[in-house]
């Protein structure tokens, strides 16, 4: 065995060199003879759809849920996919036509999966009562009144509520405000129709979005490029609904909609009617609130049919904390020259347009960088509107928002499923990944496993996958094979040009490698005793030797581990002090599966 430098003469595989084995057994202890040094396990389900149907299988996690297969399906197939160790459960989707249909399956104890012939859950309890016309609001400052108004009132509010700057902003650029059936402030507000997420179709979608949303920065700032998309778009004639799945923030905010033609220039979006939805996000999670149109030009009723083809945008006026801390009351009573008038108010901070072009003046004043209140994407299948209730200054770095300060900026306050036809939207959902690490017949007293770490994403129905490189902690040069084709020199793949003998990733996770497609069979598994069949070549001046998946009981040179976010040790730190239960799992392979998930601290890699 040699040291990590070209300059050696000869390189020994490890089934040459009993020394490799021996410092492992001393380091690390006695190996399982079952141990098989992989966290894959591929599963088998045999999904019966009933119709032709388009199929798509999620794991369900705390540590997120991950796309592993999605496929087509004429009314049954059995289908094969890799999954962690560490999960139970997935989730198993159907789409036909539109509908959708969830189920949620134990992979330890379930081997079909049957669709349809079952009683359609109820999941809402809807009233029949009619539409009531919508009812005039209007705006002082970001407040919103219902009753008398004037501009001696206006101006007396003005005064007392003792606003010196904001109230030239916003104050609905003379568009006309209403509220959706009867004024309703915090006060009176009647929720809305009641709605059960646990058994619904859409259980999976709440259940990944609630863990996304309290998971740490780089799953949340993800939403950031969403931010972007600040309009819905109906594609056919039919109702629009919300359906609250999360909450986490202590403003008692107003969730506003508007709807234009497609393509509205920024002066017709602002001068469309803006519509009052929820006067208060206190009480959203279960609950459904169906949108209502109102025809522009007053030719029919109040309905909850939108035409196809309008484009449906949204804010939010930003309310004071929960149960009016630190505000004024709540209505306003005193008398003008017009007679006693008293006002029921929603009183607010700021108000918030999902389009970042309707906010320029908020931001500007509050020396915010110019900001969407909404985030609107895709996850399952499944459209999702969630909101940031507030702003802040952030730098944009790798297209992620940095912020500056403390400011949170998350885009996670509120969040709905979207329920309605509308166009769909770009996806959040990740494939699942894994990672082989491996040591490059270099040193045999470090067990870094950082000589040669690159990912692989895959999803069975897929008949490629990608090969992503993440670091090069060898100074040899070391070429990745797929079933003996070439994919590339691990420093090479990583920084084009770098010579082999320079470590890339080894303290900090640095970027990645630009990503490689491979064609792969559709039998292609990380489970498979080859570890898909993958193996590394590691040339020295004058010998060369193979890396690949190592026998079940044997010392390691390879190892496959759940890819989702994992940190490899540093430099010449043994993954036995970066990870304190690998140990455990080297010595039982049913013990101390999630061994990855928690690297103890300054000895993995710095994100």
């Amino acid at each position: 065995m040699t040291g990590c430098s070209p300059n050696e003469p000869t390189i020994k595989s490890i089934d040459q060199n009993q020394e490799y084995a021996d410092n492992w057994k001393n380091i690390i202890g006695d190996i399982d003879p079952e141990q098989s040094w992989n966290i894959a396990t591929q599963c088998s389900l045999t999904v019966n759809t009933g119709t032709n149907a388009t199929v798509s299988i999620y794991t369900k996690s705390n540590r997120g849920s991950y796309l592993v297969a999605q496929t087509e399906v004429s009314g049954s197939k059995t289908i094969k996919f890799d999954v962690p160790k560490t999960i139970d459960e997935v989730y198993v989707v159907k789409t036909a036509q539109g509908d959708r249909e969830v189920q949620t399956v134990n992979i330890n104890t379930a081997s079909q999966v049957n669709f349809g012939g079952r009683t359609a859950f109820r999941q809402s309890t809807r009233s029949s009562m009619p539409l009531m016309p919508r009812e005039k609001v209007y705006a002082v400052d970001y407040n919103l009144f219902a009753g008398m108004y004037s501009n001696s009132f206006g101006d007396d509010y003005i005064n007392k509520i003792g606003y010196t700057h904001y109230h030239d902003l916003y104050k609905s650029w003379e568009s006309e405000i209403y509220a959706i059936q009867e004024w309703q402030t915090y006060d009176n507000f009647t929720v809305g129709e009641e709605y059960t997420l646990q058994g619904s179709k859409y259980q999976d979608v709440a259940e990944t979005c609630a863990n996304m949303y309290v998971a740490d920065d780089d799953n949340i700032t993800k939403l950031y490029p969403y931010t972007q998309n600040y309009k819905i778009t109906t594609t056919e004639a039919g109702e629009i609904s919300l359906i609250g799945i999360y909450r986490n923030t202590n403003a008692n905010s107003a969730l506003v909609y508007f709807y234009t033609d497609k393509g509205a220039t920024m002066e017709e979006q602002k001068k469309a009617d803006k519509y009052v939805l929820i006067p208060s996000n206190a009480n959203v999670v279960n609950r459904k609130f169906t949108l209502v149109y109102y025809d522009p030009d007053n030719n029919f009723a109040p309905t909850t049919t939108f035409p196809a083809g309008k484009e449906i945008h949204f804010g939010l006026v930003r309310g004071y904390n929960a149960e009016g801390s630190g505000a004024l009351d709540k209505s306003v009573d005193w008398t003008q020259e017009t007679g006693d008038i008293y006002v029921p108010t929603m009183y607010a901070s700021l108000c918030l347009f999902s389009n970042a072009e309707l906010n320029k003046d908020v931001t500007a004043v509050k020396g915010w960088t110019n900001i969407s209140s909404s985030a609107l994407y895709s996850t399952h299948g499944v459209n999702i509107l969630s909101f940031e209730d507030w702003g802040g200054k952030f730098s944009i770095v790798d297209g992620q928002p940095v912020p500056e300060g403390t400011n949170s900026i998350d885009w996670n306050d509120i969040a709905f499923i979207i329920d309605g036809k509308v166009e769909e939207l770009p996806t959040i959902d990740e494939t699942q990944s894994w990672i082989l690490a491996c040591e490059d017949l270099g040193n045999t007293d470090d067990f870094d496993f950082n000589d040669i770490v690159f990912s692989i994403t895959y999803a069975a129905g897929s008949e490629t996958a990608t090969i992503t490189p993440l670091a090069a902690g060898g100074e040899l040069a070391s070429t990745v094979f797929f079933n003996n084709e070439r994919i590339g020199e691990i420093h090479d793949m990583l920084v084009p040009g770098s010579p082999s003998n320079v470590m890339l990733n080894t303290v900090t996770k640095g970027n990645a490698g630009k990503p490689v497609t491979i064609n792969v069979g559709t039998d292609f598994s990380m489970a498979a005793t080859d570890m898909g069949g993958f193996n590394i070549v590691v040339e020295g001046n004058s010998s060369q030797a193979t890396i690949a998946a190592p026998e079940a009981g044997s010392a390691p040179q390879m190892i496959c581990v759940d890819g989702t976010n994992w940190l490899w040790p540093t430099e010449r730190t043994s993954i036995t002090t970066a990870y304190d239960k690998f140990s455990i799992w080297a010595t039982d392979h049913t013990q101390a599966l999630d061994w990855y998930v928690t690297p103890s601290d300054n000895n993995a890699i710095v994100k």
